[in-house]
């Protein structure tokens, strides 16, 4: 509705085939669809448990579980419904015009080419992880830890607002690319040794069965390769190959989802 109201509105005002930046910007606002509303969804916090579900005896990563397929169903559902609607932005302009005109789509469309299966992929998982990543936050009942996804978006845009003006710097992409490995494999250690423990400390209390968590580990696993693969074998001649390949272990939830468990228990028959 809002991509026909957008197309109503620029045919009323400029007849005629949409400019570039236009295209382009219905694409990415688009894409983005999906993964606003996930985000919304994910920095909710669920005040209270339902009864039916607080009272029922389901192991807590029962209802983890539960939480994640349905989060996952629901962001392949959005993306499925976005796709047909991404189709008709060609309809509209000159999309191979528009490409050309992006300096970043025109000078690595032959790499993007071969990847867009695992972007599309990329893109699903980003969505689902948006609800999933903060789900330990909004399980635990506790008002001022559910606050803290929403912190990490100003903690973001200070990173980001660090990074830009620091680029100004000379010499500051190259110290960044020497820096950025050792500082994303430190963060790739502690996030194995915090899912270790956080898996661990719920086996221990019996609040997440060990299938249920050989099931999410197989599926974390399969996940990484399939991002990990097809993007060292196309990209392996890249400077920035190593970052890229640590940051999409660090993408992939894991420590995150063992504290889940252990967070719900907090708010659980209170």
């Amino acid at each position: 509705m809002p991509l026909l109201l957008n197309v109503i509105f620029y045919a009323m005002v400029r007849p005629g085939p949409l400019s570039d930046d236009t295209m382009r910007g219905f694409a990415l606002y688009l894409l983005a669809v999906p993964w606003m509303i996930h985000f919304c969804q994910g920095i909710s916090p669920e005040k209270v448990l339902p009864q039916f579900i607080a009272t029922r005896p389901l192991a807590n990563g029962e209802i983890v579980m539960a939480k994640l397929k349905a989060a996952a169903l629901s962001a392949v559902l959005s993306c499925v419904v976005t796709l047909p609607m991404l189709a008709v932005v060609p309809l509209l302009g000159d999309m191979p015009a528009a490409i050309t005109h992006d300096s970043f789509l025109s000078r690595n469309l032959p790499l993007l080419r071969p990847l867009l299966p695992v972007i599309l992929l990329g893109w699903m998982v980003l969505t689902w992880r948006f609800v999933a990543a903060d789900l330990c936050f909004g399980l635990c009942g506790k008002s001022w830890v559910s606050a803290v996804p929403g912190l990490k978006i100003y903690g973001i845009m200070a990173l980001f607002g660090l990074v830009c003006y620091l680029a100004h710097e000379p010499g500051f992409e190259k110290k960044l690319f020497q820096f950025l490995p050792f500082l994303l494999t430190l963060l790739v250690m502690l996030k194995f040794a915090l899912a270790q423990w956080a898996f661990r400390a719920s086996l221990k209390k019996q609040l997440l069965t060990r299938a249920a968590m050989l099931k999410y580990l197989i599926v974390w696993t399969a996940l990484a390769v399939a991002f990990l693969v097809p993007t060292v074998v196309m990209l392996h001649r890249e400077s920035w190959i190593l970052p890229l390949a640590l940051g999409i272990i660090l993408i992939l939830p894991l420590a995150r989802i063992g504290f889940s468990p252990i967070a719900l228990s907090l708010g659980r028959h209170r």
